[in-house]
């Protein structure tokens, strides 16, 4: 679904995805030139099965020139249970109960990761120089799309998109939608569901334009 919104989103052309994972952004088709990197090679290095050029790199800062990217599309991390430090003593990828960014790679994430960061002042920082980035590197007129998603701590429910909504605009750019996917979510969201536990069923495209 997410895939599908942003087809609609995103102009056909080289996009470029700064907290790239695994480079899953390359299924947007042949239309789309996507260049995905980031912090941890095991990920960077599976983007090219997707079709997407994979990069080693930090978000923050950016290695490409001032204006000269037409548009950004990225997932940075949620700031929720994934960026959990518990590793088990033996990690199973496959692990059905459990599931983390940690225990993925099988160690700890490399220094400077917003995998690592559960929402809070550490991640806004980081997730804020990030904004100024991308608005150094874009077109006048380039777009960001943030792929967010909300989550509840302490059965408190953290508004992560309000707070990405509020930071794009901070950072120069016109917020132009927030589009909302409905989702089923993953192991973390099955096993609160099935506990009876309040899981949010839904992730947003948020959109701004670099004025």
């Amino acid at each position: 679904p997410l895939i599908r919104a942003l087809r609609d989103i995103v102009p056909a052309g080289v996009v470029v995805v700064p907290f790239g994972g695994t480079g899953r952004i390359g299924a947007l088709g042949s239309r789309w030139r996507a260049i995905s990197g980031d912090l941890e090679r095991e990920w960077a290095r599976q983007a090219a099965r997707h079709g997407t050029t994979g990069c080693v790199w930090d978000a923050t800062p950016l290695p490409m020139r001032s204006r000269s990217v037409p548009a950004i599309v990225t997932s940075p991390a949620y700031g929720n249970r994934l960026a959990d430090s518990y590793l088990p003593p033996t990690v199973r990828r496959s692990d059905a109960t459990r599931r983390s960014y940690r225990i993925y790679l099988g160690r700890d994430l490399s220094d400077g990761s917003g995998a690592s960061l559960a929402f809070g002042p550490k991640y806004r920082d980081l997730h804020e120089r990030a904004l100024r980035e991308f608005a150094r590197v874009l077109v006048l007129g380039g777009r960001v799309v943030i792929n967010m998603k909300d989550h509840i701590r302490g059965g408190v429910h953290q508004p992560v998109c309000d707070w990405w909504a509020t930071a794009v605009a901070a950072a120069g750019f016109t917020l132009t939608d927030r589009h909302v996917v409905a989702l089923g979510g993953d192991q973390n969201t099955s096993r609160d569901r099935a506990a009876g536990r309040p899981v949010i069923e839904y992730e947003e495209l948020i959109v701004g334009v670099l004025a």
